[in-house]
C-alpha cells in the first residue's frame, strides 16, 4: 500500500529508516480508512476515531472492536510504516508524548476530499488515548489546517463545545495541531434536542447587531453567485444577532459525553456567522448523506424544525424569526456555490428549488 503522506511526515529522505511500524489496515469501499497499532487493546480503542453513522457501519465497527478485544484473528490488511526518528513530525509526536515513542493509530480521512487530512490518535503509556493530532500534507491541506487554527483562535476559550488547541507544528510541506483526546460518540438525537439547542443558542452574540452583508461566509456567497442579490434585497434593512459559525456542524463532527458536546473540525468556522445555518446543516446533512432521504422528506424535516418550540426560542434570541425562510435559502446557496460538497449536490439543488416555492 502506498501512502505518500506517510513518507512526508515520518521520513527524511532516501536513507534506511530507523525502524518500521507494523500496522493493520481497515478499508472502506476498498480504500484504506484506519491504520491500527499491533496491540489488540489499543487497536480496539483506536476504532473510536471512526465516527460511524449508518447502522451497518456502526455494526461493523462494533464487531471488529469485539474481535480485537477478544484477541481473535482478524483478516485485515498490513502496512509497514518506515520511520526516521529525525523526521520533524516524528519528533513532534515524541515531544507530545513526553519524549517517548508513543503507540498511535491513524484515521486517514476521505481521499476524495481536496486537502485530505489525517487524525493521529496518540496513546498514553497506560494505553489510554491521550491526544488527537490533525495533520495535513500539501498546500491544500495546510491551508485547511491554518483556517481551522485561525477559527479556533478567534473564538473565546470559554465557549461551550469548542476544543482547546494544545500544540502546533509546521513543516516544509505539512502542518499539524494537537487536541486533548475527547471520548464519547457521535450524538443520535432529534433535530431539536436540548443539548443541540443549548450549544447553538450559547453561540449567539446578543451584544452585536449585523446585516447579512456583514457576515464573512455570506460575502463568499455574494462573490460566487448572482442569486445572492435577491436574498439580500429581501432582507434589506434587516439586522440580527450574529452567531459563532462552525460550517460543518453535523453529528459526525461532534463528540458527546453524557450531556456535554465537543464540536470538532472547524476549518470553515468563524466567530461571526449567520444564525440557524449550523442548525439547518445538522438536520440536512445526515438526512441526505446517512439516511438517504429524498429531498421532499428532508424539506419536511426542515419545516418541522422551523415550527418546533426549541428553534422558535433560538430564532427569537437571534432576532431572525421573521425571515428564517430567506436564511434557509441563503444556507442552501452557500452549500451549492461555496462549499460544493463531493456528495449530495443534486439533492441540495432539489432542496433549493423546494425552498423557492411559495408556501402552501
Amino acid at each position: 500500500m502506498n501512502l505518500p503522506a506517510w513518507r512526508e511526515l515520518f521520513c527524511t529522505g532516501g536513507t534506511e529508516p530507523d525502524f518500521t511500524l507494523p500496522l493493520s489496515v481497515v478499508r472502506k469501499h476498498g480504500a484504506p480508512l484506519v491504520l491500527l497499532p499491533p496491540e489488540h487493546a489499543l487497536a480496539a480503542r483506536a476504532l473510536d476515531l471512526y465516527p460511524a453513522q449508518t447502522l451497518q457501519a456502526r455494526a461493523a465497527r462494533g464487531l471488529l472492536r469485539g474481535a480485537l478485544r477478544a484477541g481473535w484473528p482478524v483478516p485485515l490488511g498490513r502496512f509497514a510504516g518506515p520511520v526516521h526518528e529525525a523526521a520533524p513530525f516524528a519528533r513532534f509526536l515524541r515531544a507530545l508524548a513526553g519524549g517517548r515513542w508513543p503507540g498511535f493509530a491513524v484515521l486517514l480521512g476521505n481521499p476524495r476530499t481536496p486537502g485530505q487530512r489525517w487524525l493521529v490518535l496518540v496513546f498514553a503509556p497506560d494505553g489510554a488515548p491521550q491526544f488527537v493530532v490533525k495533520a495535513g500534507v500539501g498546500s491544500a491541506a495546510c491551508a485547511l489546517i491554518d483556517a481551522e487554527l485561525a477559527a479556533l483562535d478567534a473564538i473565546p476559550r470559554s465557549t461551550a463545545g469548542v476544543p482547546l488547541v494544545r500544540e502546533r507544528w509546521t513543516g516544509a510541506n505539512a502542518a499539524a495541531f494537537a487536541l486533548d483526546y475527547i471520548g464519547g460518540s457521535s450524538p443520535r438525537v432529534p433535530d431539536d434536542d436540548g443539548e443541540l439547542a443549548r450549544i447553538l443558542e450559547s453561540w449567539i452574540d446578543p451584544t452585536r447587531r449585523v446585516t447579512l452583508a456583514d457576515i464573512p461566509a455570506w460575502q463568499c456567497v455574494r462573490a460566487a453567485s448572482a442569486d445572492a442579490g435577491a436574498i439580500e434585497q429581501a432582507l434589506a434593512g434587516r439586522t440580527f444577532h450574529p452567531a459563532i459559525f462552525h460550517g460543518d456542524f453535523a453529528p459526525w463532527n461532534v463528540k458527546a459525553v453524557g450531556d456535554e458536546w465537543t464540536v470538532l473540525d472547524w476549518e470553515r468556522g468563524s466567530p461571526a456567522g449567520v444564525p440557524a445555518w449550523d442548525w439547518f446543516h445538522f438536520v440536512i446533512q445526515p438526512a441526505l448523506l446517512v439516511r438517504r432521504l429524498p429531498p421532499e422528506q428532508v424539506f419536511a424535516r426542515i419545516a418541522a424544525l422551523l415550527r418546533s418550540a426549541a428553534f422558535q426560542r433560538y430564532a427569537a434570541s437571534a432576532e431572525i424569526a421573521e425571515f428564517t425562510g430567506e436564511l434557509l435559502r441563503g444556507y442552501l446557496l452557500y452549500m451549492l456555490e461555496v462549499v460544493r460538497p463531493a456528495d449530495g449536490l443534486a439533492e441540495l439543488r432539489a432542496l433549493r428549488d423546494l425552498a423557492l416555492q411559495p408556501p402552501r
